[in-house]
């Protein structure tokens, strides 16, 4: 059975239904057949081909990952999970920056301390020393490290407008699990029925039956929860909280510079 026609069964209009782990389920998907045949002999038959699809059990991977304690971290994590789970022809998301250091509280809180200390400097030294490069390099400190965080924080929300929903239909939301999100694979059971008869006697064609065959296949999707969804993908108010914070720390550079 193709990948498709396994998917069938997750179609935005089962969103809702959600495969238990280690239960059986009875929800499919099915098509029937009907077709003449002649045979060499001259003699017509009626063929028919019933193709039943059902999902069920679910069974938990084991897949397990860490996370960074980063708004970014957090987000592109929501990201992996989209494209993990979306097919070909579905719009690539991207992730955003500054995640992986500069992003850490403590790394964070360190830049807008040197920030402010570094346009404090200036201020204090301009009228002190009429040589100007004593310091502008700090008045230049304190703006290099404010429009690095502006402009990562303004990058970042373009990239979460411009995202979208980081859902697709081999995500299932399942508020039963007790992890935020997690991978199980769907054993999909194909169920193909080829019955024959002759033309003349079309009433009795389950009399004919030839063949029953047995497809197993599985697909992998993953299972979420609100709380996936509130950590994850909503948008992180902090980033408007680090703009402030660095638009006046480099505001402070800047005026009291000038001012004095």
């Amino acid at each position: 059975m193709r990948p498709s026609t396994a998917l069938a069964l997750l179609n935005p209009s089962r969103l809702n239904t959600v495969y238990p782990l280690g239960a059986n389920t009875n929800i499919g998907v099915g098509s029937q057949q009907t077709f003449v045949v002649q045979d060499g002999k001259g003699n017509s038959y009626v063929e028919s081909k019933n193709v039943q699809t059902l999902a069920g059990p679910a069974l938990d991977t084991g897949i397990k990952v860490q996370i960074r304690n980063t708004y970014p971290a957090r987000y592109n994590f929501a990201v992996k999970q989209y494209h993990s789970n979306a097919d070909a022809n579905e719009p690539k998301k991207k992730e955003m920056r500054g995640g992986h250091f500069l992003l850490y509280r403590s790394v964070m809180i360190l830049a807008w301390l040197i920030a402010l200390g570094a346009g404090g400097i200036s201020s204090i030294l301009k009228p002190l020393i009429e040589n100007s490069s004593r310091w502008k390099p700090f008045l230049t400190l304190n703006i290099v490290i404010c429009l690095i965080y502006i402009i990562i924080s303004i990058y970042n929300i373009v990239i979460f407008r411009r995202n979208g929903s980081l859902f697709n239909r081999r995500m299932i939301l399942n508020n039963s699990i007790t992890k935020s999100n997690m991978y199980v694979t769907i054993p999909i059971h194909t169920f193909i029925t080829q019955t024959r008869a002759l033309a003349s006697e079309q009433e009795d064609v389950a009399a004919g039956l030839q063949n029953v065959e047995n497809q197993v296949n599985e697909i992998e999707v993953m299972y979420y929860k609100e709380y996936y969804v509130r950590t994850y993908t909503y948008f992180p108010r902090s980033i408007i909280k680090h703009i402030i914070f660095f638009v006046l720390a480099m505001a402070e550079g800047i005026v009291l510079t000038i001012m004095i």
